[in-house]
Order: C-alpha cells, then sequence, then structure tokens
C-alpha cells in the first residue's frame, strides 16, 4: 500500500536531503494554532477511518492536538457500512459523489479530506469537497 500511494519514496527522498525531525514537536503550535481557528474544542470528535491508531498517535507524538478533541470518536466509515446494507443503490452512488473529490490513499491529508466528505455527504446532506493537492515534492527542497 505505502509503496503504491508513493510515502516510502517520499521519506526515501527526504531522508536523503537530511530533513527528518526527531519529533513533531515544531508542528504543533502550527496545529493547535489552525485546529482552534476552525473551532475544534473539547466538543470536537476525532473523525475518521482508523482511529484507534490515529488516537494512539496524538497521544503519544501531539499530546497538545489530541487534547483539543473531545474524548469521543466517530469512524466515517461506518456511515458507509450501515448504509449499504440499508439501500445499497443509494448508497452506492454517494460513494460515487465522493470518490469524484478524491478518495482514500492511505496518507494523511487525503485521507482526512476524504472521510470529512464521507461524513458531509453521508451525515449532513453536504456535497463534498474537492480536494486540492499539495506538491510535496517542492516541500522537500
Amino acid at each position: 500500500m505505502h509503496t503504491d500511494n508513493g510515502l516510502f519514496d517520499d521519506l526515501e527522498r527526504t531522508i536523503a536531503v537530511g530533513s527528518l525531525p526527531t519529533d513533531l514537536s515544531e508542528y504543533q503550535a502550527q496545529i493547535v494554532e489552525t485546529l482552534t481557528r476552525w473551532g475544534v474544542d473539547s466538543s470536537t470528535e476525532l473523525a475518521g477511518s482508523s482511529l484507534r491508531m490515529d488516537r494512539a498517535f496524538l497521544k503519544h507524538w501531539l499530546p497538545e492536538v489530541d487534547a483539543l478533541f473531545s474524548y469521543r470518536i466517530v469512524d466515517a466509515s461506518s456511515f458507509r457500512a450501515v448504509r449499504m446494507k440499508r439501500d445499497p443503490a443509494r448508497t452506492q452512488l454517494l460513494l460515487d459523489r465522493v470518490a469524484q473529490c478524491g478518495g482514500a490513499t492511505h496518507r494523511v491529508a487525503a485521507d482526512i479530506h476524504h472521510s470529512a466528505n464521507l461524513l458531509r455527504v453521508f451525515e449532513a446532506g453536504s456535497d463534498p469537497i474537492p480536494f486540492a493537492e499539495v506538491d510535496r515534492t517542492a516541500q522537500l527542497t
């Protein structure tokens, strides 16, 4: 999976230029500031599709980010699974709408985007939002 999605190649390039952080503390303040600006507070549930792993990662590496969220978690993929059992044809139409704006790639930003779109479409009845891919190669130089 990570060979196909480019993660290993990106890591190898980053290692080659010697820019790997030893911890994530330099990013934590920026993440906290951004999430706070977006309205995340202690009532905001952590949402995604691999939340047990995400929550453990946040607690260990980014405890201030973890502390922003409620103890509750929302598994976005469960909305898809429940609705697929109840109305497979309609659910597939909604999944196709989500897929037009990007899918899960096992890369952080794209997976967050995909989970947010699942929640937007299945729970809120809103349209999915297109994903703007960041040029990762420009970040490595």
